[in-house]
């Protein structure tokens, strides 16, 4: 399943968001134009070249035009991706923006809220003004570990994915014979996340999953996990700067 709906467009860039359903992939393929690709939530992998990056958490990525590549949206809720698309030679002053290198990072949640909630919400010179605040403050986030994960890490991984699993996680450390604070650290550093924001991300994307499929809001955030659909609504909004009413304006419009 793919979807996709246009939020601005200029003779310089055109933003985009886009939902990639759960297995959706695309082979090798390049683009005429550098991009810019907000990981608002769910996850992906991106290969080039027999290089692979992994994001199972908001994330930023940065690709110049004619960078060949391959795209994989896995696991159990798909992708929910803004893209800024940005036309070479079209507008000297974006010139410079994106490296020549191929590069994710990821991005803490509330770093980039405000511009793309203004981006989401506005149009004409507004939204514009927050293309232009996106592309100013792009940077490297937090690295995270190089090191493959523990096997222990990757099952609490697994439990964090899961919207039925509702355990504390100070059970869940102590239950793998950790301590939470160590948990917390070690997670961090492999999944540049920390634990609680990760189950959270991971309830966003599975209730992103459902109501881009149709499902009442009120369905979407009992399966995805939430205590009820004003939490769901507040959490979405934070992570994507969306509404589940503004979600399904851009991704279920005819």
């Amino acid at each position: 399943m793919f979807r996709t709906r246009r939020v601005y467009e200029t003779d310089a860039l055109n933003v985009k968001l886009s939902y990639y359903g759960p297995g959706f992939g695309m082979g090798a393929h390049s683009h005429d134009f550098d991009q810019v690709s907000f990981l608002l939530c769910g996850g992906l992998s991106e290969g080039h070249g027999g290089a692979l990056h992994e994001m199972h958490q908001r994330g930023i990525g940065l690709k110049p035009a004619g960078f060949e590549h391959d795209n994989r949206y896995h696991g159990r809720d798909g992708a929910l991706i803004l893209s800024i698309n940005l036309r070479p030679g079209a507008d000297a002053a974006l010139a410079g923006l994106i490296p020549d290198d191929w590069h994710w990072s990821p991005d803490a949640p509330p770093d980039r809220m405000c511009e793309l909630h203004a981006l989401f919400a506005a149009d004409g010179d507004a939204a514009g003004d927050a293309v232009v605040d996106l592309l100013a403050r792009l940077g490297p986030g937090r690295q995270a570990h190089h090191a493959s994960p523990p096997a222990w890490l990757k099952r609490i991984r697994d439990r964090l994915d899961d919207p039925a699993d509702l355990t504390e996680i100070a059970t869940i450390a102590e239950e793998a014979g950790v301590h939470r604070v160590y948990l917390a650290r070690v997670f961090a550093a492999h999944f540049g996340v920390a634990p609680s924001a990760y189950r959270l991300q991971r309830r966003v994307g599975r209730a992103v999953g459902l109501l881009a499929t149709g499902s009442a809001p009120g369905d979407a955030a009992a399966e995805a996990g939430f205590a009820d659909q004003a939490h769901m609504t507040r959490c979405l909004r934070r992570q994507t700067g969306l509404t589940p009413g503004g979600l399904r304006r851009f991704l279920l419009a005819a």
